[in-house]
């Protein structure tokens, strides 16, 4: 009988005595392994001999492409070709394995990781919803309606992260078609805002003063964890990006000059002014970067290194659910709540505290923002005597609203 994509779904993994062969048609043939491994396999004759090539797992191939591969190789043996070789000869070139989560990952690693901001971040969110579900499927064999349910699924508890998924997905597949790994991609046509009903909002989001209050205590006492405690800190106090400080290496912080200096690759605006940053430490701050270099092995380059003991920067997504156990802790130990907020959102909070501290542009700049082209090109001060009497102020104030 002729295999079916029936009978593949429902075989696979399904354990088993013994080694069973089941056959399609023309050689074509599936060898379910006792665990429940399905091999697509071709059996022929060559040279006066019989020979076995496998032609690669399901479902990492589909039975589409698995046939459409042995019809390749029998053409090839009509013309005195070995199946095996010709085969072999084609790995050895470039024949990836088309899942999706492989081809998302090849995708990442040659080029978002390269070209796109945030990629450590989106990946993340492909790794928690997107792979646990579709990572083993070959990527050609997924339509449109696959990744709606997904899309749609994802977007009742969170639009924003639904949104980027398609966005990744949407790119993922026009770089697989780019390098002729795919043939075509089924959420090309699909509207974030039409399709999956995503409305965005604009971030305005900064917390007031008592939530401040909370918040900062909460990170003092909660189970957050120390490193994440001096990380949440210094966000509040500097209103930085937390890429900068997930990427930030201990010889970056000078502790006798009392300067912080960021690296172009490292903040947002760099890739367009080609500038360092530079922030003020003060006496505040500097306790505790030197807490945190306590927290990490003396040689270890990175201030914040992973969890897992490489000396590699803490991966992007780690921060994600910090907002969310501080508020649970608040509800719990204090019985109060605070609404939803990002880690993000301690940008807004610490600007719009500045604004009655500092000109605006002095703000802007310890903010990281990049000023207006005319200024960037004429104005190269660092402004860190300004920026430095701004943090001073601002360090009152916080002390006042967390007292």
């Amino acid at each position: 009988m002729a295999i079916s994509n029936a009978w593949l779904k429902a075989n696979d993994g399904r354990e088993r005595d013994k080694v069973e062969v089941v056959s399609d048609r023309d050689g074509l043939s599936v060898r379910a392994t006792p665990k429940g491994k399905l091999i697509f396999q071709f059996r022929y004759r060559f040279a006066g001999k019989q020979h076995r090539v496998d032609i690669g797992p399901y479902p990492g191939i589909t039975l589409k492409r698995a046939r459409e591969i042995h019809a390749e190789l029998r053409a090839e043996l009509a013309e005195g070709s070995d199946p095996k070789k010709v085969l072999a000869h084609q790995r050895l070139g470039d024949a990836p394995v088309n899942t999706v989560e492989q081809l998302y990952q090849d995708y990442h690693d040659k080029f978002a990781s390269h070209h796109k901001s945030r990629s450590d971040q989106v990946i993340g969110s492909m790794r928690l919803h997107v792979f646990p579900r579709f990572g083993n499927l070959a990527a050609d064999s997924m339509k449109t309606h696959h990744w709606v349910s997904l899309f749609e699924e994802v977007a009742l508890s969170a639009p924003s992260i639904a949104e980027r998924l398609l966005s990744a997905v949407s790119q993922m597949y026009a770089w697989g078609i780019r390098m002729r790994r795919v043939t075509e991609n089924p959420v090309s046509d699909i509207s974030a805002k039409f399709d999956l009903r995503i409305k965005r909002k604009a971030a305005v989001r900064s917390l007031d003063d008592r939530e401040l209050k909370l918040v900062w205590h909460a990170i003092l006492k909660s189970n957050v964890s120390p490193r994440n405690t001096v990380m949440m800190q210094l966000l509040i106090m500097w209103g930085g990006r937390i890429g900068e400080l997930r990427l930030a290496e201990k010889s970056h912080f000078d502790l006798y000059n009392n300067v912080w200096t960021i690296p172009p690759e490292n903040h947002k605006t760099g890739a367009k002014t080609g500038r360092p940053l530079k922030r003020p430490i003060l006496p505040e701050m500097a306790d505790l970067i030197k807490q945190c270099f306590q927290l990490s092995p003396a040689h270890y380059k990175y201030m914040f290194p992973r969890k897992d003991g490489t000396d590699m920067p803490t991966v992007g997504n780690t921060h994600l659910g910090m907002s969310k156990n501080i508020n649970q802790w608040i509800k719990r130990r204090l019985a109060q709540d605070v609404d939803h907020w990002t880690v993000h959102d301690l940008r807004s909070t610490a600007r719009s505290r500045w604004s009655q501290l500092a000109p605006p542009h002095i703000a802007e700049i310890a903010l990281g923002h990049a000023l207006p082209s005319m200024w960037q090109t004429y104005d190269h001060y660092d402004y860190l005597d300004e920026q430095r009497e701004l943090y001073a102020a601002w360090m009152i104030k916080l002390r006042e609203i967390v007292s």
